[in-house]
This record gives structure tokens, sequence and C-alpha cells, in this order.
């Protein structure tokens, strides 16, 4: 166990090697090995024999070679195809010349059932057995393999080897001469008994020599010289090309050409050079700054770089897979098929859920989906980002996408008839999705700044609580685009909200560490909730509506009772052991529906779940490799999500 075996976090201090070794002495998961510099080959290096080109060549696909070591290639596989060619033209020929004796076979037979058939007019009763004369469907081979004892010696039916084997007695059933097994099976210990093999058919060779790396066609002609400019020579490492770390420059920029550096040929010089040079000078005049002949397209050829004959190019990570650690859980992209409807089956097994999205930051679980939120980048380098629905069961695939939001995405939620999708982001603006269709149907604006937190009424009308970073609260109503409800919070950004169970009540967290609790009836503060001595991060409502449950950055979650004329000390449990770090993260909270179990979000890589009678954590999850940002309990399953910041989802099925 390193030194920071124990309180392991996706922060910058647990090394890379750290990680590595954790993950080694565990014995699960799979293992990642960085491959070094010197694992792979160097750009000026020939791809063949691994060393320094002293006259190299280059293909049209970028791929330098060594003259002398492509031409023995060449010359070499070309043989190899002769030599097959003809083996291949042979098994033609004895195919063709076994075809004609059968033929001719044929022809016989039939001849020598005509002649027996007419040649005993006189007599009328006799019987000619017409079995002689048929073609046989089988070879000789198949025959005695199907039906061994009938195989023919020279003193008729040999017999004698199985009989001295029965003879001896059944001795078990693993024996294959016993129960009448010796008529069927073929016995290895008795070589009269054992099949043939049957020679394997040659197919045609392809008579293009390919490039072993790009397995392209690879001809000499299309071999084109390559001219490198190189470096000047270094006194202290002297002229040895394997020592020098920089033999070769760019001839226009003077820029030193190692693996790290984007390449390219010049056609019209024979020339390599930087590929900054094609995107800054070459593609704007056409024209080779070397010797100032005019450029085409085709003739600018990008240089391979880091891959050999033996390993793939530019694959610098190693990969080792073992099995995952047995606590069912799997990294899925997510619900598919009512599971209201596949529940009610007795005989309902759950399927294994493989592979998983990446990139997904937040993850909310309903009974028929999943979404899970991706940040992407644009052609014109704007944050896009996009709301994904993927299939929890069968195939697990990604069936819906949803494209509208100017910023990172901060919240979803679903409506409480499942037809529609909320959501919030940093552009300010929160959007109602319909999931009939796919396509936004309300924009709603008000907020100032970032939207950090969202929550729909569970009934009612369809109400939208809002929480944001300029210090407000609102309520929108869905048929209308301008909020109904604000409400002024001092100043402090709001960085999460909920409805209680009633929507008559809006529950607001900030950064100032307190809770607050509006009246929608009288427009006020009803109560304030104090307790955390840090900024509140999550908000969630019991599914009864009887108690809040709230995960804080003091690494603490409080139960609070929020039912009328309830004690003045409404905190009832504290549960500790989840972290926060530096990131800050919104890390969100959740209730299982049976409200038995609590879970909340960690940076520390773990997904903890307390029993909320004793306060005690009877799960702690290990599998993501980044700060937990957002768990979820199925509505009706033991199943609990898991959102990272390792861009990874995780279903874990629970004990009942």
């Amino acid at each position: 166990m390193t030194r920071h075996g124990k309180n392991a976090t996706a922060s910058s201090f647990y090394s890379y090697a750290e990680r590595k070794k954790d993950a080694k002495q565990s014995g699960w998961g799979t293992l990642h090995e960085r491959l070094g510099a010197d694992s792979v080959k160097q750009f000026d290096c020939c791809s063949l024999t691994l060393v320094p080109v002293k006259d190299p060549v280059i293909t049209p696909q970028g791929h330098i070679f060594e003259r002398e070591a492509v031409l023995e290639y060449i010359l070499a596989k070309k043989k190899e195809i002769a030599k097959a060619t003809k083996a291949w033209e042979k098994q033609c020929e004895a195919e063709a010349a076994k075809e004609k004796e059968d033929a001719n076979a044929h022809n016989e037979r039939l001849i020598k059932k005509f002649n027996a058939l007419e040649g005993t007019p006189a007599h009328p009763g006799a019987k000619v057995d017409l079995s002689q004369f048929e073609t046989p469907r089988a070879s000789a081979t198949s025959a005695l393999i199907s039906n061994p004892l009938k195989r023919k010696s020279e003193g008729g039916l040999h017999t004698e080897p199985v009989e001295k084997v029965r003879a001896k007695g059944d001795e078990g059933a693993i024996s294959n001469m016993s129960e009448g097994r010796s008529k069927q099976l073929p016995s290895f210990w008795i070589p009269e008994l054992n099949p043939t093999a049957a020679a394997a058919k040659l197919e045609k060779p392809n008579q293009k020599v390919v490039c072993p790396i790009s397995s392209k066609p690879l001809k000499l002609k299309d071999l084109m010289p390559v001219k490198f400019t190189e470096a000047k020579a270094d006194e202290e490492v002297g002229h040895h090309a394997i020592k020098s770390k920089v033999r070769f420059i760019c001839p226009v920029t003077h820029d030193a050409l190692t693996n790290t550096t984007k390449c390219a040929y010049l056609k019209t010089s024979q020339a390599i050079v930087a590929y900054s040079v094609v995107e800054q000078l070459l593609k704007k005049e056409m024209v080779d700054p070397i010797n100032n002949k005019p450029l085409k397209e085709s003739d600018i050829v990008e240089v391979a770089r880091g891959g050999t004959g033996y390993a793939s190019t530019n694959d610098v990570k190693a990969k080792l897979y073992r099995p995952q650690l047995e606590l069912h859980l799997y990294c899925v992209c997510t619900a598919s098929n009512k599971l209201s409807d596949m529940m009610d089956v007795d005989t309902f097994k759950r399927p294994s859920l493989p592979g998983a999205p990446t990139g997904a930051k937040r993850g909310r679980f309903e009974s028929n989906a999943l979404v899970s939120v991706v940040p992407q980048q644009s052609h014109a380098r704007t944050s896009n980002m996009q709301i994904l629905l993927w299939n929890v069961y069968g195939d697990c695939d990604n069936y819906s996408t949803l494209k509208g939001h100017l910023g990172a995405i901060m919240d979803v939620h679903w409506s409480s008839d499942s037809d529609n999708l909320f959501s919030c982001a940093t552009d300010k603006m929160v959007r109602v999705w319909d999931m009939a269709t796919g396509q936004c149907i309300r924009k709603m604006r008000g907020h100032n700044d970032i939207v950090n937190s969202l929550h729909p009424a569970r009934r009612g009308p369809q109400l939208i609580c809002t929480a944001s970073d300029d210090g407000t609260v609102k309520v929108f109503d869905t048929r209308r685009k301008e909020a109904v409800k604000s409400y002024d919070c001092a100043g402090f950004q709001q960085t999460a909200v909920t409805f209680n169970d009633t929507a008559e009540q809006v529950m607001s967290g900030s950064i100032d560490n307190d809770i607050r609790v509006f009246d929608l009836r009288r427009d006020d503060i009803a109560y304030v909730l104090r307790g955390h001595t840090d900024t509140v991060t999550g908000l969630a409502l019991s599914p009864d509506g009887s108690h809040l449950l709230s995960n804080s950055m003091d690494c603490s979650a409080r139960m609070w009772d929020v039912r009328p004329y309830a004690p003045a000390e409404r905190c009832t449990r504290v549960f500790l052991g989840h972290q926060h770090n530096f990131e800050k993260n919104l890390l969100k909270c959740a209730w299982s529906a049976d409200s038995y179990r609590v879970s909340c979000g960690s940076s520390d890589r773990y997904v903890y779940v307390w029993e909320v009678s004793s306060k005690r954590i009877v799960y702690k999850l290990p599998g993501h490799q980044g700060s937990v940002n957002a768990v979820d309990f199925h509505p009706r399953e033991p199943i609990l999500l898991s959102a990272g910041s390792d861009k990874k989802i995780y279903l874990g099925e629970l004990d009942a």
C-alpha cells in the first residue's frame, strides 16, 4: 500500500506511479502501461530493420524504409507469391485430373450397366445386382470411419483388434469401446480405426506485394527517395547516428525533427519539412519553398511516426485485461426497454451490462432511461454540450442525443410522467425537452448567471425550481417562459435546490452553508436549516417527503426533518465518511426507493452508501478513477448509479 493508498483522490498529488502500483497490487481491473521512448521507432528509422536509414525511401502512405531493405522485402515476397502460385496451380491441375478420372469412371459404369441389362434377352428371369454399377456416394475413408468393423484386409474382415479390446470387458463409462461405441467412434489406440485428415485446400494467393505497415499495394515505382537536412554535429556526442538526439532539421524553419514533430514529405524537392510549414505557408501559396516549383495536394505526404512492422503506429499504451472486482459493478451505457414491463416477469434475470459512455458528467436514472451529459468540442472550437440517452438492456446503445445548450450542462431531471426532460446549463438557460420527438419545446430565461441546479415538482402543475450563481432561486411554470416566482438570497450563490413533497415550499442550499426554505404561498422564508460549516452541494428529498438529505463540502451529509410542526432541532442524523477536495465539485446525493439507504458523491473515487437507521456505511464501492459527482437509485430495483470525473457511468447492484 502506497503512502496515499488509504486517502487516494483524483488530484495531482496522487501520482501516476502510485496509482499504477495500487492497481497492480489489487489483482483486479485492466492494467495500463505506458511505453517508453525506447519502445517506439524513431521517424527516421526503417520500418523493417528499425535502424537509422542511410538511403531512405518513402511510400505514398508516408512510411520510411531503407532502400536495400525494402527491395529485399519485395524480392522475397515475389518469390513467396510465385511459390504459392505454383502450388495452387498444381492443386488445380490435380483437381481437374481427378474430376476427369471420376467422369470416365462414371461413364464406364453406365456402359457396364447397359450391357448387363441388355445382354440377357433369353433369360428374362435372371436377376442382375445393379448396386455394383452405382456411383459411390462417400469416400472409402468416410465409410470406414462410420463403420470401422467393416474394414477389409487381405484375409477378410479385420476384427481382431476390436475383439481383443472387447474381451477385456467394460472398465468404466469413459471407455470409448463400451456400450456399442466401438461401432460409432474411432479409437486412437487402434491405428486402423483412426480417421485420416484431409489435405488442406490452398487458396489463390494475392499477386500483389503489400506494405508490411499499411497493408496497401507496394510497388517499386511508387517508392520515392528522401533527402533529409542534417543537423550540425554535436561536439560532445559526436557524429554517431544512434547517440545523437537530433539528426535532422527542417530545411525551412530549421526546427529539430523528432517523433514529437509532425512532418511532411514534398515530392517536388524530396525534402522532409515540419508540418507547420505546410499549414502556414504551403497551403496558401502552393509553391515549394526549397526549389520554388508549384505544388499540388498530392505532392504533400504526411510522414508516419512511431510505428513498426511489429507494433501499431502511435500506440504508446499497452493493456493487460484482468477480471473486475466482483461487486456487480458494470460499466454501462444505460436504460432501455421499459423496466416496468420487464419486472413483472417472475423469471426475469438481469443481464450483464457491458461497455460505458466516455465523457459522462452527470446522470439521472428513471424506470425507462438514463441520461448522461457529455461535453464535446465542435469544429468551431466552441463548447457544445449534448444530453445523451442510453439503453440499459440489450446492446446498451445511445438511442437519442439532445442538442441546444450553449454551455456546460449542470443538472438534468425527468418530469413526473417521464414525458419531458428538464436541463440547466452555464448559458443561464433552462430547457424543456419533449421525449417523444427529442426537440426542445421551451426555453426559460430569467437568470443572470450560471444555473447550478433545478428540480421539478412531484405533483400538481408542472413547476420547476432553479438555483443560480446570481444569488436567486426562481420557480418556472412550463406553460410560461418567464419565472413565476423569484427569491433573493442575500446575494449568496445558490448551489442546490428542490421542492418539498407538495410543491408548496422550495428548499435551496448556498455557499453561506445554510439551507433556506421558501413558502410559495406567503412568498417568504419559512425557516432556515443551519448545521453545515461549508457550501451545500446537493439536496435530495426522501420518497415519502418527510426528510431532506443534504451534502456539503464540510465532508458530511445531514438528514433534516422537514415535516410541518417538527421540533426546533430538525437535523436528525449526520452521515460521515465521504470526502470533498480542492476541486470544489457540486457532489450530489440520493435516497433509495424504500428510504432505508442514502448515498452521496465523494472526491476520493468511492461510492458511499449508508444505512439510515444506524448511520453506518454499508457499501464503499470502488471503480471510478476520479471524483464521484452524482449518484442515484433505481425507483424499483436495488440498483445504484454513479457518474464521475473519469468520464464513466457505473451501475451497481446492491443486496435487496
